[in-house]
């Protein structure tokens, strides 16, 4: 059995930790998953120790995008350097997985512990220099994961990585047995429309406020669901304001919410008006309950999109183009519209089945490891 230590420098959440989990119960039997993590996250370490998947808990620091907290992050670097590696040397794993451009401890650790590395890129967009750290230290690693082809342009086009560094593309999974497929039409005079993530400027909340406002209010009821970090509070107060600026009495904030079929069922259609996305789950997750989609173009977003006919894509990052596409969606035939919905479904059977994804990364493993582990 192959033994992987996957590292996580921001435990607060998001797609990532999700991916995490569920990689780690797919790939049980031929993988031994153990989760180094750091204390602030005990959402993400309920969840771990709710599958019963192992995890260290380590008092390490992650990047800031403040003043104070990359100073911070500057002067912990190599007492958490020594935690990250005294947690290797004891789980003595056949592989350090890391996640994020941005999480540049494990990588160095892993190496100083002479592990071979896997370097997981989630994302499409960083500040310049946590893009040059990356173009530093690629050469560390043994192997890339990339969560989607945008991501593996973005990076490979500025980096270093040699042809011997190994590299695939897998995308985000979703546990079709735990999301029933429900096809949806248009045949109703109110639609319920979703979108689901954290509440950050990345997720482009005030393009879907402005989205929002060129619609009728009578015809569609908008949920926005997802948790709000206390760093995105001042955010988040500004999306209230903007909510009774525009009288928007059809938008709701619902906070966190357990993402399952009983939820998903609930809605016509899901939208995306963020500005940057790599393989974005939840997308997905709403796809293989049987939801169109309306998306900016972000990720891999838009190959599925027209590979499978499941939604619409905007040319433009614009509330008037995004509230055109939603009029356009549910203004098709009922049967155009169930079209929609049963393409929806089968794009997320054939992309991002759990049984395929976990068989790519058992095969990626393996492979980096060479006939050590077959």
């Amino acid at each position: 059995m192959i033994k992987v230590l996957v590292i996580i420098e921001d435990g607060r959440g998001g797609g990532a930790l999700f991916r995490i989990i569920q990689i780690a119960k797919m790939i049980e039997r031929q993988v031994k998953t153990i989760v180094l993590c750091p204390y602030e996250g005990e959402r993400f370490q309920n969840a771990l120790e709710h599958n019963r998947i192992e995890y260290r808990v380590v008092n390490i620091h992650k990047m800031s995008k403040t003043f104070w907290g990359s100073l911070q992050y500057l002067f912990t670097f190599i007492p958490d350097l020594f935690r990250i590696r005294k947690v290797i040397k004891e789980a003595n794993p056949d592989i350090v997985h890391v996640n994020s451009s941005s999480q540049i401890k494990g990588i160095v650790a892993g190496r100083i512990c002479n592990k071979r590395i896997v370097w997981h890129m989630n994302d499409t967009r960083q500040p310049w220099i946590i893009r040059r750290a990356f173009t530093v230290l690629s050469n560390l690693a043994n192997g890339f994961i990339y969560a989607s082809n945008a991501s593996r342009s973005y990076y490979e086009r500025s980096s270093n990585i040699s042809t011997e560094q190994q590299s695939v593309v897998i995308p985000a999974p979703v546990d079709l047995n735990k999301i029933d497929y429900k096809e949806r039409n248009n045949r109703k005079s109110r639609f319920r429309v979703l979108t689901i993530g954290y509440i950050n400027r990345n997720k482009g909340l005030e393009l879907l406020m402005g989205t929002i406002s060129n619609l009728d209010t009578q015809k569609y009821i908008f949920d926005i669901v997802g948790p709000i970090l206390k760093t995105q509070q001042g955010y988040y107060l500004s999306l209230k304001r903007l909510k009774e600026k525009l009288a928007l009495r059809n938008v709701n904030f619902k906070g966190f919410q357990t993402i399952d079929g009983d939820l998903l069922g609930q809605y016509d259609f899901y939208i995306c008006s963020s500005h940057h996305e790599s393989s974005p789950i939840a997308i997905w997750q709403a796809m293989a309950s049987g939801m169109p989609v309306i998306s900016t173009d972000v990720g891999d977003v838009r190959r599925i999109m027209e590979d499978y006919d499941c939604g619409f894509i905007s040319e433009e990052f614009t509330p008037e183009a995004l509230a055109n596409l939603c009029e356009k969606l549910v203004s098709l035939s009922n049967d155009q519209y169930s079209e929609k919905s049963i393409n929806a479904r089968s794009a997320a059977k054939a992309c991002f089945n759990g049984e395929s994804i976990s068989k790519s990364y058992i095969r990626f493993y393996s492979e980096l490891l060479g006939d050590t582990q077959g």
